[in-house]
């Protein structure tokens, strides 16, 4: 099966069985264990042909479907609310006509919401605590509630364990950097100025995203009921992948 390599590329997916607790005395279902590396290469692939290529925004939004058509084979809620596969695209889901910061900052926005706001609290089913306590200086305690991205992370970390913690965290990122650039108060007074570079940044934040999502996927890929169901050459992967 032929992959495109990326900068989040799964270069060995290894399956362990965590066995029974030492002094445990009644036995446990064992938990599925994803090891994973990733790379920091990035590999270009020849065009295939014509037909065969994807266009990024696209792939993305087939990864998001794919990833909630992977839960419920899981028998579990949707990881996303929505996927936009079938649905009418989001309006600033598309790339700059005009590079300005208040059109990239819209970009953004748009892409916040499909990502860490588009994730569905339900998919958790209580497994991982909603609730954050603090003790605070005075001694009280303060319960605040975890954000999507928190949960998102704390669940992961808690049935699958990458092999390179540090590419784990450098693509995983990906969600909080949306986040932050979403936020408009830097571009207040420079709605109108008119830069080239805000092109090359969206096309490197979707390639961010895609990788982060193609990821996720392989994880989800892992699970017994899915692997079951799921053919080797699932994905888009058989032609080049445009960004533009």
């Amino acid at each position: 099966m032929r992959r495109f390599a990326s900068r989040w590329d799964l270069l060995q997916i290894g399956l362990a069985l965590k066995g029974k607790e030492e002094n445990h005395q009644q036995s446990k279902p064992a938990e599925l264990i994803l090891e994973t590396q990733f790379s920091s290469n990035r590999i270009g692939l020849p065009l295939l042909h014509e037909r065969q290529s994807k266009k990024l925004k696209m792939v993305i939004l087939w990864e998001l479907n794919r990833i909630n058509e992977y839960c419920g084979m899981m028998r579990r809620p949707p990881l996303f609310r929505q996927t936009f596969w079938q649905a009418e695209r989001p309006r600033n889901f598309c790339f700059l006509i005009r590079p300005t910061a208040k059109e990239f900052v819209e970009f953004c926005q748009t892409l916040d919401k499909m990502m860490s706001e588009n994730i569905n609290r339900e998919f958790f089913r209580g497994e991982v605590s909603e609730k954050l306590e603090t003790v605070r200086a005075d001694g009280k305690i303060v319960v605040t509630t975890k954000g999507t991205i928190a949960l998102l992370k704390e669940w992961l970390l808690k049935n699958w364990h990458p092999k390179d913690p540090v590419a784990f965290e450098d693509g995983f990122s990906i969600f909080k950097e949306v986040r932050d650039l979403r936020n408009p108060q830097a571009h207040k007074l420079i709605d109108d100025v008119f830069d080239q570079k805000y092109l090359a940044e969206q096309r490197t934040l979707l390639t961010k995203v895609y990788e982060m999502m193609h990821a996720l996927r392989f994880i989800l890929e892992s699970h017994p009921r899915v692997k079951s169901q799921v053919k080797d050459d699932d994905g888009p992967e058989k032609g080049e992948i445009f960004i533009y």
